[in-house]
């Protein structure tokens, strides 16, 4: 799955441990832990990466 800013809450909601995910940068891997922190009205979406970091994404 190709994981844009532009994507949904949906689709961000719908991503597990263990899909292979890219962004729309490069970064790609499998991913290994999922963490999402709501503050507010935003939400943050941190996808680490099994060998090359983290992806996240603002909405």
């Amino acid at each position: 799955m190709i994981i844009k800013h532009s994507s949904s809450i949906k689709e961000l909601e719908s991503i597990k441990i263990g899909d292979k995910v890219k962004d729309e940068y490069g970064k790609e891997g499998f991913v290994e832990e999922i963490e999402i922190l709501k503050y507010r009205e935003s939400n943050q979406y941190y996808f680490k990466l099994k060998n090359r970091g983290t992806i996240l994404v603002l909405k």
